[in-house]
């Protein structure tokens, strides 16, 4: 959602732009969860974290498919 909604993501999909109405239209034909916001990423790494996990948000390498539109979760238990 973060990605669609930002300035970088228009710029991106200029292409796409006519087919997609809005982002909510877009998010609704394209089955796009909306339960996975910051807030809910936010939320996995505390509980992680509360349970004896090292947790971490690792971004995309800019080479990656799709890197804009994603980040990794890491979760380490010693």
């Amino acid at each position: 959602m973060r990605f669609l909604k930002s300035k970088f993501s228009h710029k991106f999909g200029e292409n796409r732009k006519k087919k997609i109405k809005s982002i909510k239209n877009y998010i609704k034909e394209n089955k796009q969860n909306l339960l996975i916001n910051d807030e809910f990423i936010s939320f996995s790494l505390s509980y992680a974290r509360r349970k004896g996990f090292n947790s971490y948000v690792l971004d995309q390498k800019n080479n990656f498919p799709f890197s804009y539109t994603r980040e990794d979760i890491l979760l380490e238990k010693f």
